[in-house]
């Protein structure tokens, strides 16, 4: 797995990838939701607004829960949500985790935030791994 710097700007995102030539797995969710849900592709405006550090709505951008100590976000496009997570030690850094296009409420559940937390402690050990202190963007 590797680091792979999706946006860049005053903020950066970034996803987990299996190699420097895949694409992330939050990219291949989005590409294939985009096919049935119109809505998805709005998320890559609102990933350029926020690098680009343009303010969000709550509608848009907002603490979606926390997970062990850790908060965790959500991007908002429609019924559409991509959690992410701020790096604890560099908070230019969104790391997106995974995409969910079936809410029906308002109240997030706990296994999403568990899944966004897994992704969290895979990105931690390839910064411990590498010996990465800081992602060039």
């Amino acid at each position: 797995m590797i680091i792979k710097t999706l946006y860049a700007g005053e903020k950066n995102i970034v996803a987990l990838a299996k190699s420097c030539d895949s694409k992330a797995d939050i990219e291949v969710e989005l590409e294939v939701e985009s096919k049935r849900n119109s809505a998805i592709k709005g998320f890559d405006v609102l990933f350029r607004r926020y690098c680009s550090g343009n303010r969000l709505t709550v509608e848009m951008f907002h603490e979606a829960g926390e997970y062990k100590a850790q908060r965790f976000y959500e991007f908002r496009k429609g019924r559409a949500r991509v959690y992410c997570v701020m790096d604890p030690k560099d908070g230019s850094i969104m790391l997106l985790t995974h995409l969910l296009c079936s809410k029906s409420t308002n109240q997030t559940k706990t296994s999403d935030l568990a899944k966004a937390y897994k992704i969290l402690t895979q990105y931690h050990k390839i910064l411990t791994q590498y010996q990465i202190t800081k992602i060039e963007r």
